[in-house]
């Protein structure tokens, strides 16, 4: 069963712990950081957040001390070999599209 994208959404100023607690109950790696108009501004992903904690870092911090705010993302119009061979070059399991 496909999921609904909004489901992956999360704050910039939710705790870390918060976005653990989402990851942990649906399964996911990544999460997509939006702005209050539900606009993309980064991606929080399992990685971003053990560096965090490995730099002493606190889970109750919040997204905004740790999250990728440039990820690599596709238009619309994407080219799927593109895609795939970005994916495996860059070691990166999700591309916002």
């Amino acid at each position: 069963m496909r999921k609904d994208v909004k489901d992956l959404y999360i704050n910039r100023t939710d705790t870390i712990k918060k976005a653990l607690r989402k990851m942990s109950e649906g399964g996911e790696k990544i999460l997509i950081v939006v702005d209050e108009k539900k606009k993309l501004i980064g991606v929080l992903s399992d990685g971003n957040i053990r560096r965090w904690i490995l730099r002493d870092g606190n889970i109750e911090g919040f997204v905004d001390e740790c999250f990728d705010s440039d990820p690599y993302i596709l238009d619309e119009k994407y080219d799927f070999d593109f895609a795939m061979h970005l994916m495996v070059n860059k070691k990166i399991e999700c591309l916002p599209i």
